[in-house]
């Protein structure tokens, strides 16, 4: 099981918020694809979580200041927020 991740720049947000989705799907080896989006304020992260569901991903946003789990990496917790 794969987990990929990206961090977004207003440089080609397109590449990953469409491209890269789309691309990712085609692996079935990834089973989730997050995307830390800090381009409108950097103190205040969110985190898109793409998770492999029944052949294409549900979607899920994460608001800055929550803890995000994965069942992929039992015991890790990531702290959505760039200050701690």
């Amino acid at each position: 099981q794969i987990l990929a991740v990206e961090v977004l720049t207003s440089d080609d947000p397109h590449k990953d918020l469409v491209r890269n989705v789309e691309l990712y799907l085609r692996v079935p080896t990834i089973r989730e694809y997050w995307l830390l989006d800090a381009r409108e304020d950097p103190d205040r992260p969110t985190l898109t979580v793409h998770r492999r569901y029944r052949g294409g991903w549900s979607v899920r946003e994460h608001a800055p200041g929550t803890v995000y789990t994965t069942r992929l990496l039992p015991g890790f917790e990531l702290l959505i927020d760039p200050r701690r």
